[in-house]
């Protein structure tokens, strides 16, 4: 059961979820909406999106009667995972709501431009994923060979840098091997690994 909250206050909201669970009916989900045809843009109040799915525990979305397709993005963005949007065939139909409902080309704009703000969403972490086979990440900097070394050479700033790609040790790590010797040798360009120390 899809619940609109129009108005209603986190109290009646809350109200209505218990009372569609204690009919058995767990699949219950909220959606934020404002009044208005169209509704106000600054009426919406997004950031009750959380706030609605962690209070309620249940899923939360967007009944968006805005014009456009910008709080729908936003409230992807937010954390709904429903989008109700009225759709026309065409504005000249000139049904009561046709002021604020999307064509089919618009309602497909919506549908990519949610998805993209969902996939964008990523992790909740800081900084790149682990796996080294990250479109992206070989563009990082690491420590490179800048001339060749041989057995028993000590590791300077001559003859290792940071570069890119990545592929040797970090660039931070340059103080822990620098006045270490090579115990194997290197070409210009190769990556500086702590099995050529």
């Amino acid at each position: 059961m899809i619940l609109s909250t129009a108005m209603a206050s986190l109290a009646e909201i809350d109200a209505a979820v218990r009372a569609v669970r204690s009919t058995g009916n767990d699949d219950v989900a909220v959606l934020v909406c404002a009044p208005g045809y169209p509704a106000d843009p600054a009426a919406l109040n997004l950031r009750g999106i959380p706030v609605l799915a962690e209070a309620l525990g249940v899923p939360v979305g967007l009944s968006d009667h805005t014009l456009g397709t910008g709080p729908a993005v936003a409230a992807v963005a937010l954390g709904a995972v429903i989008v109700e949007k009225h759709v026309t065939l065409s504005r000249q139909d000139a049904p009561i709501d046709s002021a604020f409902s999307l064509t089919p080309p618009e309602l497909a704009d919506l549908v990519t431009s949610t998805y993209a703000a969902w996939l964008a969403l990523g992790q909740p972490r800081v900084g790149a994923p682990a796996d080294d086979d990250v479109p992206g990440r070989r563009y990082r900097r690491s420590l490179r060979v800048t001339e060749r070394v041989q057995p028993g050479d000590p590791v300077s700033i001559r003859n290792v840098r940071s570069l890119r790609p990545a592929g040797g040790l970090l660039p931070h790590e340059f103080e822990l091997v620098a006045r270490r010797t090579f115990t194997g040798a290197a070409e210009p360009g190769d990556p500086l690994t702590w099995d050529l120390l």
